[in-house]
């Protein structure tokens, strides 16, 4: 018997993929007035803003979004936080959204680790989905931005992929 085993790593950064679900990210700092670049400063807040379109009703969705390694999640509940940069966050959403959605629609549980949060959702109508969170730029350097990640928990060849980038944290 022989057994063989590759390991590699890909020399581009992974396209988009849209296979029932179409994602997108992106991530812009905090501050108004702030432009999006490729660039952002070590220790600022950022706003990262995930868009999930659907053409149809789709259960079951969980959408995996895995942070840059230079960057950690921020989590607005906790009392270290500060409160003045959830109040940004919510002005920002606020105006970037039409009405709201009813509170049985869209994405119904959110869990924020070091490396990724993670989005439920047990039925989203067809449209335009968007959630927004913080997260905070901790060490200078060079990093992938990996592909944010959407599927049918129940139907994984009903999936979608946002493309890979480089992003860079600066001193």
């Amino acid at each position: 018997y022989k057994r063989q085993r590759l390991t590699y790593a890909p020399t581009r950064p992974a396209v988009s993929r849209d296979e029932g679900i179409a994602v997108s990210k992106k991530i812009e700092p905090l501050e108004r007035g702030g432009k999006s670049s490729d660039a952002t400063k070590a220790g600022s807040l950022v706003v990262v803003t995930i868009e999930v379109a659907v053409p149809q009703e789709t259960l079951y969705v969980v959408v995996d979004d895995p942070l840059p390694a230079g960057f950690e999640a921020v989590n607005p509940s906790f009392q270290t936080e500060s409160e003045e940069a959830a109040r940004q966050l919510e002005e920002i959403i606020a105006t970037a959204t039409s009405p709201p959605t009813p509170w049985w629609r869209g994405f119904s549980h959110i869990e924020m680790r070091d490396d990724r949060v993670l989005l439920f959702a047990d039925s989203l109508s067809p449209g335009l989905h968007t959630h927004s969170y913080l997260a905070r730029a901790l060490n200078f350097g060079a990093y992938v931005l990996p592909g944010t990640k959407a599927e049918e928990m129940y139907s994984p060849e009903v999936f979608g992929r946002s493309r890979e980038t480089l992003i860079r944290i600066i001193r």
